[in-house]
């Protein structure tokens, strides 16, 4: 229960046992500008298949297409020209010795070179190097798969209010993200994987470093921590 004569609220949310990571007392947690508040659950994304979602099929019905957008909107925000909201900003570190590294053409010719090299050592058949483009795009096919194909085609674990679907029930090859209904549905889990049968990759990555205390896990019953 919230009064907006004091500002405050005045009792504590009733699914609050069900969201341990999440204050009490939070609304979108603490992302009004950005999110909106479904009778006290998680934070979700406003924009979702919506105008200003720039990965929603849709948007843009053609996936080529989408890859070509996300890179011109990543360059416009490295080089200046544009400038990302303020809300997106916040806490977000600068490398900018790094991302100089990075965005350098030298720099993506010695990892084509590396991807070259690899193919020359492992290749058995002319057929497998039809693949290598994909390699060296493999950051935008990735994002493609998970951005745009997941709002078209897979299975709902939970019904909300945007197309989000998960593409695998075992995910082994993108690491938890093939899992983007149950992503939309709990966006501050570890953990992308809700039913049994699924497993996601990248957590039990964590889980990993977790053990070697290279990173630190909150422990939950979501994350399988406990």
């Amino acid at each position: 229960m919230h009064d907006p004569r004091l500002g405050r609220f005045l009792s504590v949310d009733p699914l609050a046992k069900s969201y341990p990571w999440n204050s009490t007392y939070a609304y979108a947690e603490n992302r009004p500008i950005d999110g909106v508040d479904l009778e006290g659950a998680e934070w979700r994304s406003s924009t979702t298949d919506k105008g200003g979602d720039p990965h929603s099929p849709h948007n843009e019905p053609n996936p080529f297409m989408i890859m070509w957008v996300t890179r011109n909107r990543y360059f416009d925000l490295y080089i200046g020209k544009k400038d990302a909201d303020s809300k997106l900003k916040k806490n977000l570190p600068e490398w900018k010795a790094f991302d100089k590294i990075a965005h350098n053409w030298i720099t993506r010719i010695v990892w084509v070179a590396i991807y070259a090299l690899i193919y020359l050592w492992l290749v058995t058949a002319w057929w497998q190097w039809l693949f290598f483009p994909v390699t060296i795009a493999m950051g935008s096919f990735q994002g493609v798969v998970v951005n745009w194909w997941a709002h078209k085609f897979g299975y709902e674990n939970f019904k909300i209010n945007n197309t989000s679907k998960n593409i695998l029930p075992f995910d082994l090859f993108f690491w938890g993200e093939a899992y983007h209904n149950n992503h939309h549905k709990h966006p501050a889990r570890a953990n992308n994987a809700a039913k049994w049968f699924e497993w996601d990759m990248g957590f039990q990555a964590m889980r990993l470093l977790d053990k070697a205390d290279i990173i630190r896990l909150k422990s939950t019953k979501a994350n399988n921590t406990e």
